[in-house]
């Protein structure tokens, strides 16, 4: 049985409860330009950075302002809305201190501002040694150059690694990869995820799983 070395997190729906105040960021900005859509449509966006969603409403609706400034415009209001309102997932903040012996970081489509914001809101950010964010690569998720620099970062070939995601193209990335990838229905359809390695109902259900066995796997090789 193969002993893994390091967890990667997605965070967004996968850590924290903080999907809603995207979501409701990006509805009201969309709104102020007469665009009015449904929960589903928002919900294949999941996973994927801002900055690409941005860019290709500019390119699909006529905002009247570049896709960078929407994009701005958008930040600064989730940051208005998360603040306060972010908590930790069910399970999060009773596994992360079990799980500590794993070297882990998170892998995150937000940029860096907003992940230190969830990050620091909910407590969490201490557990990790490193934290991949959408301003650290070129190619975003489902591309899989933000896990291959999160195991580079912590010295770890991407077979080594575990990753948990919420998203299709969180999955996709992870896989991509090379990690073995448990895939959590948070956000979406379980049937979705299949292209994952395990699929569970939640976080909580997951992490039970890595504490269950994967840590045990690993303090047995140490």
């Amino acid at each position: 049985m193969h002993s893994y070395q390091v967890i990667l997190f997605d965070l967004d729906g996968t850590l924290v409860n903080s999907e809603h105040l995207h979501l409701a960021a990006w509805d009201e900005m969309l709104q102020k330009q007469g665009l009015f859509f449904t929960e589903d449509w928002f919900r294949k966006w999941i996973g994927i950075s801002d900055a690409t969603m941005a860019e290709q409403i500019a390119s699909d609706y006529p905002l009247g302002m570049s896709w960078q400034d929407f994009l701005v415009d958008k930040r600064n209001l989730f940051q208005q809305k998360a603040a306060g309102g972010i908590i930790p997932l069910a399970g999060v903040k009773e596994a992360l201190p079990v799980l500590f012996p794993f070297p882990m970081a998170v892998v995150t489509m937000s940029n860096q501002s907003d992940a230190m914001l969830s990050l620091d809101s909910t407590g969490i950010r201490s557990y990790f040694k490193t934290i991949v964010t959408a301003d650290d690569v070129t190619l975003p998720k489902p591309d899989p150059a933000p896990y291959l620099l999160a195991a580079e970062r912590l010295g770890v070939a991407p077979a080594d690694c575990l990753a948990l995601e919420d998203s299709i193209s969180g999955v996709k990335s992870a896989k991509a990869a090379g990690c073995y990838t448990l895939a959590v229905a948070n956000s979406i359809a379980p049937e979705l995820l299949s292209m994952a390695d395990e699929v569970w109902p939640d976080t909580a259900a997951a992490l039970d799983r890595v504490m269950s066995h994967f840590l045990k796997d690993y303090l047995q090789s140490k």
